[in-house]
């Protein structure tokens, strides 16, 4: 089933797209890099064109020198090739063939491990991964192998992982590669930051636990009215009536929520990845309550089932700048749940704006229920930051973690958009777990 995802990809990429992958799958198996075709062509016709004919001695030695380091690194790489491939291949069936989970910017999971084949001095080896965004691998060595570690940089989905191993010789000669597909699934789920923690999530959830003036009095006695008769002496406060001279009684509390299904919905753009991580702890804390349907874009329907929705939040980034993401997968949510009267609608959404709040709000104005919106971003860009002194002297991060800032012009209009369509809003900082202030005070906190 991979291989066949693999091939319609692969059919329905652009002429150029195709022409180069092609070129380059021809080009791994051919064993002699540019280099070693100059060194090895040059020497040959150095010796038989010049040094020979002339008896060139010094010539002659530098020739042959250069054709045998040459021939070296062919003996050397093409053995070693077939050596990873056999090694990969026995690695890859070894490890464990369930589902690869981890979760984004936290630790790492040990995949594959080769031996360092020491009795070949001038080989180098090396591999990486194809076609898996958001997934980063790194390569260490312990002992006589080489161990690869792979992280999650962001929320991913795969169903496989294709790994591009490169064989070549120290000198730069000679080099040989290929690409060896390993059907283990992968999720990486977004990193939640400290928002596991933040109260004000529960602000969205279904009502169960709030009072509601509509509904029958089942719940705890924590209101009270005046006395009258039949009402039992035992539910007298007696302070009140100490302090007013009037008779008041304890009643129960109206607990049942007005609303009877929360829809949660998740837009897959680019600055997501802090909206899922707030819809991933919106699930697994539970607040939805007991009758609630989640979407996200790139999903063919909503699901109810908890370990599905997980699921759906990791794939959507694959919708990302699609005709399936972008906002559009709030039409089909909505047109699943005509009853707007009876649902509250539970949005995800990122603190800069983009092709997904046009999307959205255009849902939103043929909803006429209950609406929320949690706006999560990593923090806001602090535009007046002083410069540290000799700045240029230090090294930059080579792969810095990614961050999601929010910009106080782009969050004001995200804000603005949704409240202008009477959408109670909470802004969050996945990094801090604090809310942050909407508005024009969005400016005061940036500076």
């Amino acid at each position: 089933m991979a291989f066949l995802r693999r091939k319609i990809r692969w059919l329905s990429a652009p002429l150029p797209r195709r022409l180069a992958s092609a070129l380059r799958r021809v080009r791994g198996y051919f064993p002699l890099t540019g280099l070693g075709i100059l060194v090895g062509g040059a020497s040959v016709l150095a010796y038989l064109g010049f040094a020979r004919p002339r008896l060139d001695y010094v010539l002659q030695l530098v020739a042959l020198l250069a054709s045998g380091l040459t021939l070296l690194a062919l003996l050397s790489v093409i053995p070693g090739a077939l050596l990873v491939r056999r090694a990969a291949l026995k690695g890859l069936k070894g490890l464990d063939r369930g589902r690869f989970e981890l979760e984004a910017e936290r630790g790492y999971a040990v995949g594959l491990e080769l031996p360092r084949w020491r009795f070949l001095p001038l080989l180098e080896v090396s591999w990486t991964l194809e076609d898996a965004p958001g997934l980063r691998l790194q390569l260490e060595t312990q002992g006589g192998n080489f161990v690869e570690h792979i992280e999650g940089r962001e929320r991913a989905s795969s169903e496989s992982l294709t790994r591009r191993f490169v064989v070549e010789d120290a000198f730069g000669l000679a080099r040989l590669d290929f690409a060896i597909t390993d059907p283990r699934p992968v999720r990486v789920r977004p990193f939640v930051g400290r928002l596991s923690g933040v109260p004000m999530l529960r602000a969205h959830a279904s009502g169960e636990d709030v009072p509601y003036p509509m509904g029958e009095a089942v719940g705890d006695r924590v209101d009270m009215r005046r006395y009258v008769a039949g009402d039992p002496l035992r539910l007298l406060l007696w302070k009140v009536y100490a302090r007013t001279g009037e008779l008041m009684v304890r009643t129960p509390e109206r607990a049942v929520s007005p609303a009877l299904r929360i829809l949660g919905y998740l837009p897959a753009t680019t600055w997501d990845e802090p909206a899922a991580a707030a819809a991933r702890v919106a699930l697994e804390s539970g607040i939805f309550g007991r009758q609630w349907s989640f979407f996200a874009d790139g999903a063919l329907r909503p699901t109810e089932r908890s370990e599905e929705a997980q699921a759906m939040i990791v794939a959507s980034r694959a919708a990302r700048d699609s005709e399936q993401g972008e906002g559009r997968g709030l039409d089909r949510l909505l047109a699943e749940h005509r009853d707007a009267d009876r649902v509250r609608l539970v949005l995800f959404v990122p603190a800069r704006p983009g092709p997904w709040l046009d999307a959205v709000a255009a849902g939103l104005r043929r909803f006429p229920g209950a609406k929320s919106a949690v706006v999560v971003s990593d923090g806001l860009e602090r535009e007046d930051e002083p410069k540290r002194r000799l700045a240029w002297l230090r090294a930059p991060d080579p792969d810095p973690a990614p961050r999601w800032l929010a910009t106080s012009e782009g969050l004001e209009r995200v804000v603005g958009t949704l409240a202008a369509l009477g959408t109670e809003i909470v802004v969050l900082d996945r990094v801090t777990g604090k809310s942050l202030p909407v508005g024009s005070s969005g400016r005061r906190m940036a500076s």
